[in-house]
């Protein structure tokens, strides 16, 4: 599963001491839930590096922030809202049929994919506690659709 984060949510929490919020809230999310896949939907994108954009967080979790949504060059036609740059790197990566989530406080670019946002300007520990609502009942959704295709009986073919 991937989370597009707007880093800005992470570190606009000033209150953020607690470990409950900010960065560190949202890293403990990331260590309850290891199979999340990080990419940084952020603004410094455009003018910093991979590595600057990574270093607030823990060196362990480094490897699981992917890149970043794509940076549009100068002669782009517009500049395309949050939910397009996430389908952009989707489709970039080839993971257009991948599960999804998004952070980010700019909700009124997002459409089609409303349902996937967690929108917040700061990133507390009510945030903490939706994302990992949601990221458990995905979970439970998968498990549900595989349950659903197993054999009821030990030694029953698959289909009957």
């Amino acid at each position: 599963m991937l989370i597009f984060v707007n880093t800005e949510c992470l570190t606009s929490l000033a209150d953020a001491d607690d470990g409950q919020g900010g960065l560190p809230g949202f890293e403990a999310v990331l260590q309850a839930w290891p199979q999340l896949r990080v990419v940084l939907a952020d603004e410094r994108r455009h003018w910093t590096t991979i590595d600057r954009l990574r270093a607030p967080f823990s060196a362990p979790l480094h490897g699981r922030i992917l890149g970043t949504t794509p940076i549009y060059g100068a002669l782009a036609q517009s500049r395309p809202g949050r939910e397009d740059e996430i389908l952009d790197w989707l489709r970039q990566a080839d993971a257009e049929d991948a599960d999804w989530l998004a952070i980010d406080d700019r909700a009124e670019e997002f459409h089609t994919h409303a349902q996937r946002l967690l929108a917040c300007r700061r990133f507390g520990a009510a945030e903490a506690a939706e994302l990992h609502g949601r990221l458990h009942r995905r979970a439970l959704r998968r498990e549900a659709v595989v349950r659903s295709i197993l054999p009821l009986r030990p030694g029953m073919p698959l289909g009957v």
